[in-house]
């Protein structure tokens, strides 16, 4: 099976008469597809769909297992993935929380970011995922958060201008936010 774009599939072995299921490289094939039609659909700016084509990924590829799998005596030869296929099933799930997030952060849907990030980095540990986190966090008033999640992106990668830009951005927000607790306790103490 083969995405075409615009929500078409090409099977050249299906056939309509039979009820075979998709197998799970197609299913990996599928996904693949519909994260660079993602893909395009976001640099065109069309952000809702994107995330809707992101979102469909996990259609395909929740529920596949590879040769280590407990799963393996219960599965058709046929379902049963390579390495490779899994490796690429790890990287498909990561992208699109990625990308799922990224396309939360254009519609200032930050608690949804911040969910797709943290199921990114049940995956792996990225920088992209702990930085998107926390310009959620920032933008939601979480200082202790973004703070956390945003050093520990610079921890990752020291040099990044946009981690830098947005460490910044804190920074500034952690001092109003002490100018104000300042004011706010000066005043307490006064009427003692």
């Amino acid at each position: 099976a083969e995405y075409m774009g615009n929500g078409r599939f090409h099977c050249p072995n299906f056939n309509m008469q039979s009820s075979a299921p998709l197998t799970a490289p197609d299913k990996v094939r599928i996904a693949e597809g519909l994260k660079e039609e993602g893909n395009r659909h976001f640099k065109e700016g069309d952000t809702r769909r994107a995330l809707s084509n992101y979102s469909k990924i996990f259609a395909y590829i929740n529920g596949l297992h590879g040769d280590k799998s407990s799963m393996r005596q219960y599965l058709k030869s046929s379902d049963v993935l390579t390495d490779e296929d899994e490796s690429k099933i790890q990287n498909l799930k990561l992208s699109a929380h990625l990308n799922i997030a990224a396309c939360h952060i254009k519609l200032q849907q930050y608690t949804k970011v911040i969910d797709h990030c943290t199921k990114a980095l049940e995956v792996a540990p990225v920088v992209k995922a702990f930085f998107r986190r926390g310009q959620a966090y920032l933008a939601i008033g979480d200082l202790d958060g973004a703070e956390r999640d945003l050093n520990h992106a610079a921890s990752l990668d020291p040099n990044d201008g946009a981690i830098l830009a947005e460490k910044k951005k804190l920074q500034l927000k952690l001092g109003e936010h002490e100018r104000k607790e300042r004011k706010q306790f000066a005043g307490m103490f006064d009427r003692m």
